[in-house]
């Protein structure tokens, strides 16, 4: 090929495709060294293996479009030298934007420093370039559909093996639907009390199982509340942190469920902090987290990515979600879907809505139900590869945080409402009545009480007390409440229990059916336990979150709640005349006996404690 034949529309879009296919690779190639070679969390799927190269040749072919268009109109943008000169550069840089230490200008300048040589070099050397262009295209091309083909037909391929290895399920045994608001607290819940109307659905379905007033989640994050209510074990007891996946140590509900036959998935969107590299999947046969979607290969280019999540880019464009962010109706509908192949054989399904965490954005007709929402397109708004996050909250007036919550009680009515189409669906095939159903939060959410926002920062009961309705007609009573504290590290030991299952089934807990038994099973020390560990980023974050002093625990039961702090400062509060948690008795002398008694009981149950 000629020096000419490369500056030619067809030359320049060779040149587009295979510095685009080559950059993707290459993040490719980065993004599993950290993974399986480092350990890290990477937060994507299998499928960037293919879809990043997709991504960055499909982002340079429109820049070539562009070069092609701007050299008819102003001719040295044809020059030999461009075109490789803007790829390259454009290559070079998305790869230097997956090191995080460089600093932005100093990844430009060193991107154009390495482009030019590359554009020096195809210029001194143009039959050689071009026939490297042609070639590399087609080993590249091979390549990516070699991986595009291994990530798509392995997981089929696993999940029919694993299909066929299954046991034979006892008969008659009751399918399991574990369905998880992730970041709705029971405080704004209208089945709890709440002035607006935001759960009628919910309201309508507990009525015929049990609904319990007092919840408590283990802690206020995603990743070890959810291993907590998977393995039955408290989180000291895991291995998950802030960067630490769930390790294998502990056995999970679905991988007991799968030896007594049951077909098990999960489908969830909190990727961030549910994906598969979190742990959170071991035992199930299917888990849908990181799906193909255009918004996925959207931001599988981290060039693109860094664009589309820039402040300006989201300001124009007003669009504050996180881009591959699925709805509470996209997760339905993929459990719907897959549960028509299941071919009657027992299921367990975990589902895991992402619509009520920030940014609150519930679509139509929920927004704006509850009164004006946030203007779009906020620059305060900072843009993750899975995250949302508004960072000024200490800083916005009232009606500022008022409009967010509006939002956030609109976003929780769309799950009810998407809650209430996916089980009058079961009902209509008829396997309803044969479901247990639990619902349920992981953690809740902060709104300026104690002056703090969102969750993760401390163990007040905005964040442990959620929601938590069970429904299985057969064993379950009808339009029951139950007042007593309940701890959601029970759950695993319930569905267990539910299922009439044996010792070798046996998970950690004990099944919250003795709230409903009569008369009730409760024991004197039944109280929720709630931890949460230090966080890097707290040490850099506002040094009065309660996390920044250390790890939190506390102690929930009918009448106190109790929070050690991680200075050793103690914390307790008469939740029944003080429901906001606003007066702090740990200073009164009378209170000396029960802040004993929450040491002693703290001190047994976190056995790596060495208090």
């Amino acid at each position: 090929m000629s020096e000419r034949a490369t500056t030619t529309w067809p030359g320049v879009m060779r040149q587009a495709l295979w510095f685009g296919l080559l950059t993707g690779l290459g993040e490719a190639g980065v993004l599993a060294v950290k993974q399986q070679v480092l350990g890290r969390i990477v937060r994507v799927g299998p499928d960037i293996l293919w879809m990043a190269p997709v991504a960055d040749a499909l982002a340079l072919l429109v820049v070539g479009g562009v070069l092609v268009a701007g050299a008819r109109v102003w001719k040295p943008i044809g020059h030999p030298r461009v075109a490789p000169f803007i790829f390259a550069s454009l290559g070079c840089l998305s790869l230097l934007l997956m090191y995080y230490p460089i600093e932005l200008y100093a990844k430009i300048l060193l991107a154009i420093g390495l482009s030019a040589q590359v554009a020096r070099m195809a210029t001194r050397w143009p039959q050689l370039f071009a026939r490297s262009v042609h070639r590399g295209i087609v080993v590249a091309a091979v390549l990516v559909t070699v991986l595009a083909g291994v990530t798509r037909i392995g997981p089929w391929i696993a999940y029919r093996q694993h299909v066929s290895a299954l046991p034979a399920s006892p008969a008659g045994a009751p399918n399991v639907l574990l369905i998880v608001w992730d970041t709705v607290r029971a405080k704004n819940l209208s089945v709890y009390g709440y002035g607006r109307d935001t759960t009628p659905h919910l309201k309508k379905w507990a009525e015929s199982g049990v609904a319990f007033d007092h919840a408590s989640s283990v802690s206020p994050w995603t990743l070890p509340s959810h291993a907590s209510m998977l393995t039955g074990q408290w989180p000291q007891e895991l291995s998950t942190d802030w960067e630490t996946p769930l390790d294998g140590a502990h056995r999970t509900l679905p991988e007991t469920l799968s030896a007594r036959g049951y077909l098990t998935a999960g489908f969830v969107a909190n990727t961030y902090y549910c994906g598969h590299e979190l742990g959170i999947a071991r035992g199930f046969a299917r888990y849908e987290d990181y799906v193909v979607s255009p918004q996925e290969l959207l931001i599988s280019s981290t060039l693109v990515r860094s664009i589309v999540n820039s402040g300006i880019v989201r300001r124009l464009t007003k669009y504050d979600d996180n881009i591959p962010r699925r709805t509470a109706t996209a997760i339905t509908d993929q459990f719907l879907d897959w549960h028509t192949t299941t071919g009657g054989r027992p299921f367990f399904a975990f589902l895991n809505f992402f619509d009520a965490h920030e940014a609150y954005l519930p679509p139509p007709p929920f927004a704006g139900r509850f009164g004006p929402a946030p203007p779009l397109g906020n620059p305060a708004l900072v843009q993750d590869l899975r995250r949302s996050l508004r960072r000024d909250w200490f800083e916005r007036p009232a009606a500022e945080i008022q409009a967010e919550q509006n939002s956030y009680d609109a976003a929780i009515a769309y799950l009810d409402d998407q809650l209430n189409r996916l089980l009058e669906a079961l009902q209509a095939r008829g396997v309803l009545d044969n479901t247990v159903v639990i619902v349920t939060s992981d953690h809740g959410e902060q709104f300026g009480e104690h002056g703090l926002f969102l969750h993760g920062n401390s163990l007040y009961q905005p964040l442990l007390h959620v929601p938590l309705v069970i429904r299985y007609p057969p064993s379950v009573p009808q339009g029951r409440r139950v007042a007593a504290r309940a701890s959601l590290r029970d759950l695993s030991a319930t569905v267990v229990d539910l299922l009439k299952g044996t010792g070798t089934d046996a998970l950690p807990g004990s099944s919250l059916a003795r709230y409903w038994s009569t008369p009730p099973a409760i024991g004197a020390d039944d109280a929720a336990i709630g931890e949460v560990r230090e966080a890097d980023w707290a040490k850099l974050g506002n040094p009065w979150y309660p996390i920044a002093k250390g790890d939190l625990a506390s102690v929930t039961d009918d009448a106190y709640h109790y929070i050690r702090n991680g200075d050793g400062s103690e914390e307790l509060y008469a939740l029944a005349t003080d429901p906001d948690e606003k007066h702090n008795l740990s200073g009164n002398p009378g209170s000396a006996p029960l802040l004993e008694k929450y040491r002693a009981l703290l001190r047994a149950t976190l056995k790596r404690d060495g208090q």
